[in-house]
Order: structure tokens, then C-alpha cells, then sequence
């Protein structure tokens, strides 16, 4: 991995402790919630192909948190052994102009069978339940026709990365930032409470990036049920624009407006947005 993908890796990846492989699926401990969410998101990938790489099989890697049991690998049914173990008997009669049904394994998020089937893409994660609500029947929306799947994929979008090496610890304070280090820390300690909102501003390169990730790395590490939403300007542009494309702002403000921590990386790009700036206005006001 770190040969040949030494981009993502980390120093923390040292900590990680694999638990084995059981039914296709390579069993990875992360010390925290955090760092296992990055991992899935950010990570799935390269650690796939290494696993693959290292023992020559069609396996995948799932990522535990540390307090996550270890689910034992399912027994294979008694019909499969027998049919394995019992030879095949000659063929005597004509066969059977009926072709038989392939049969498939059932399979979890984050397994692989042993062998390639005609797509190896994981199965995408059911719809959450608080916004079902929300989907208009097919052929009969709110309006303008069914919403088209695109639109789903980027208003289910989870936001921006979280990266755990942007905590505040690995933050490094001088004379321009210090300001703003000191307000970020309130607002981590007391979110709602110290400086609502919190807006930080600066050149380039200050760390108004790692400050923003920080607070939410602290508020996730202090209260885990807290739904927080990263994402960038652009983000919040692209879905906007979408919802209204197709008639489906309900589920916009249903998505921006039920979350207990909103940040929005660059949201100085809204500068010349008039319509999406309202919009925006709207959803701070009802967060506030």
C-alpha cells in the first residue's frame, strides 16, 4: 500500500488491526468512528486492490469501528456441501431442452464472492427512511414528473470527506490565525452557543480548511448522534440547482434544514449568486 499508493496513506494506518478473512471479506479495526468513516469513503478502494494484490483472490475490505462486533462468517448450506461432495452421475437420457437457473449467493455491503460476477460494484445503500417520505410516486411528482435518479444520487450525497489528521491538535497557531483558532475552539466546545455562525475568512494556504474540519471532528467526537453536514459551495450549488431542475427543492430543504451542524467550505462563491444566496439565506434561518 504504502509503495504503491502513497498518497492516502497515513501514519495512523500503523494502528489499524486486520481480524482475518471470513466469507470473501477482509476484516479491518480502526481505533475510532472517525477514522473508520474515512477509511470507507475515502480509502475503499486502494485497500481493495491491495487485498487483492496480497492473496491472489477476489476479496474485500470492511472497515470496523472499534466497538463493532465481528460477525462470524455464514455456514454453507447442506444441500451445497452435498452437491460438492456427491459425483455427478452419468447421463443416460436426453437432456432437458430447459436450461437451469444460475443460482447466486446472497451477499452483505462490503462482501465479494470468490468469483467475478458481470459487475463487481457494491450494491448502493438503501434509501434513508426520514426523506422516503419525501420521494414523489413514479409518474406523479410534486409538479414536474418523477425526479430523475441523478438528482437522488446528489441530494443522498454525503458531503466532503473528513479528514481525522485535520483535528485541532495537528493545527499550527501563529500570528494570523490565532484569532480564529480561539473562536473555532469555542464554537467546537459550545456549537450553537459562541459565535452563531461562524464565518472564517482569509488568504489562501491560512487554514480556515483544517479549522472548519476540526470543529466538526470535535463536535463527532463529542456527541456521535449529532448529524453533521460538510460540503463545499460548489456542493451546495450543484444540488441546489438540481433540486430545482427537477422539482424537488422539497427535498433540498428537508435535506439542508433537519441537521444540527451545517459548513459550507467557500461559501464566499455565493458572491454572485442571487437565487441560490436566498435560498441560502432561508435555509440559515431556519437552522437559527
Amino acid at each position: 500500500m504504502r509503495a504503491h499508493k502513497p498518497d492516502i496513506c497515513r501514519q495512523w494506518f500503523d494502528l489499524l488491526e486486520p481480524l482475518g478473512v471470513a466469507g470473501g471479506v477482509l476484516r479491518v479495526r480502526a481505533h475510532s468512528p472517525i477514522h473508520r468513516d474515512y477509511l470507507q469513503r475515502a480509502c475503499s478502494g486502494p485497500f481493495n486492490d491491495a487485498a487483492q494484490t496480497a492473496t491472489g483472490r477476489l476479496i474485500s475490505v470492511r472497515f470496523l469501528g472499534p466497538d463493532e462486533p465481528v460477525e462470524p462468517a455464514a455456514k454453507p448450506a447442506a444441500h451445497t456441501l452435498a452437491a460438492k461432495v456427491e459425483p455427478k452421475p452419468a447421463q443416460t437420457e436426453k437432456p432437458s431442452t430447459v436450461s437451469p437457473q444460475p443460482t447466486h449467493g446472497l451477499s452483505t455491503a462490503g462482501a465479494a464472492t470468490d468469483r467475478p460476477g458481470p459487475k463487481s460494484e457494491a450494491a448502493p445503500e438503501p434509501m434513508r427512511d426520514d426523506m422516503r417520505e419525501f420521494i414523489p410516486a413514479a409518474g406523479g411528482s410534486a409538479g414536474s414528473g418523477p425526479i430523475a435518479q441523478e438528482t437522488l444520487e446528489h441530494l443522498y450525497d454525503d458531503g466532503l470527506v473528513l479528514n481525522p489528521d485535520y483535528g485541532f491538535d495537528g493545527f499550527i497557531v501563529g500570528p494570523g490565525n490565532r484569532l480564529a483558532h480561539a473562536a473555532a475552539l469555542a464554537v467546537a466546545s459550545n456549537p450553537g452557543r459562541h459565535y452563531n455562525p461562524f464565518f472564517v475568512h482569509g488568504d489562501v494556504g491560512l487554514g480556515k480548511t483544517h479549522l472548519l474540519q476540526a470543529i466538526c471532528l470535535a463536535i463527532r467526537a463529542q456527541r456521535p448522534e449529532a448529524v453533521i453536514y460538510y460540503t463545499s459551495c460548489e456542493g451546495f450549488m450543484t444540488q441546489f440547482m438540481d433540486a430545482v431542475a427537477a422539482g424537488a427543492m422539497h427535498l433540498f430543504r428537508h435535506k439542508f434544514r433537519h441537521v444540527d451542524v451545517l459548513v459550507i467550505d467557500d461559501v464566499h462563491f455565493l458572491a454572485k449568486r442571487d437565487r441560490t444566496q436566498e435560498e441560502f439565506f432561508h435555509t440559515f434561518n431556519s437552522l437559527y
